[in-house]
């Protein structure tokens, strides 16, 4: 019996590859690599511990890189939970294969555990981290140009839509000619500032698909805009109530744009 504890006590102290998994699925390969490098040195292989977490560091560096690289898109398309429990798997096999067989022996022959509470932590810390590199790289990473010259004309291309949308801010007492006044001189102008700016926005080189498939969309809500201008004008000026029906259809794909 006191061989048996003696023995026991000998033997040092790992994650098991159940840990390994929780903390990689919440923190990453960086929390793979950390949990992996520590039962290496505990197994008293200082190489191979300090492999495990150069290789977790490539691999979180090489996931980061897919995350810029790759089109919005293509991101919402992918389920949340795919891309951990993708690294999760590929972890989990690399760990069985490099420490399975020695985490087996140790469990059989009684080997003491690192809690699973303290891998969660090593998880969420690694977690915190990689969200504050991505915070890091989105908000202090200054913008292409091009990027700087989109967001110049989109914001002219805001004040612009708000000086054509004050029309529904006019009082009640606002008379027909004074609408028509308006729509002349500065509703229509501001739409069709809008589309030339559009315009301008899709000749900058170096914006991604993100960008141009916005522009699109936004040339599409302007188009829609200028119309229901020119539907009303006309109906002011003539009253013809079939122009009031088409610009009520017109609203409605407005609507159906932009929600």
């Amino acid at each position: 019996m006191d061989s048996e504890s003696g023995t026991t006590s000998t033997l040092p102290t790992l994650y098991s590859i159940r840990s390994i998994g929780v903390a990689t699925f919440l923190g990453g390969p960086l929390a793979a690599g950390v949990l992996v490098r520590r039962n290496f040195l505990n197994m008293g292989k200082p190489l191979a511990a300090m492999r495990a977490l150069v290789l977790g560091l490539l691999a979180v560096l090489a996931i980061l890189a897919l995350i810029f690289l790759l089109p919005e898109p293509v991101w919402e398309k992918i389920p949340n939970a795919l891309l951990p429990a993708l690294y999760m798997t590929v972890v989990l096999v690399l760990v069985q294969k490099t420490q399975g067989p020695a985490l087996q022996v140790y469990k059989e022959q009684g080997g003491p555990q690192y809690p699973l509470w303290r891998a969660v932590g090593v998880g969420l810390i690694n977690l915190v981290v990689l969200l504050g590199f991505l915070a890091v790289m989105i908000f202090v990473v200054p913008a292409s140009e091009a990027e700087q010259k989109y967001g110049e004309y989109l914001d002219q291309f805001s004040t612009n839509e708000g000086q054509a949308l004050a029309l529904y801010s006019l009082p009640e007492s606002t008379t027909d000619a004074q609408f028509i006044s308006f729509i002349e001189d500065t509703a229509l102008p501001a739409w069709h500032e809008n589309l030339i700016l559009l315009n301008k926005m899709g000749e900058l080189e170096g914006l991604g698909e993100d960008f141009h498939r916005e522009i699109v969309r936004f040339r599409e809500y302007t188009e829609l805009r200028l119309h229901s201008y020119e539907l009303l004008h006309g109906f002011l000026t003539n009253g013809d109530m079939a122009l009031l029906e088409e610009m009520d259809r017109n609203n409605a794909k407005i609507e159906a744009l932009i929600n």
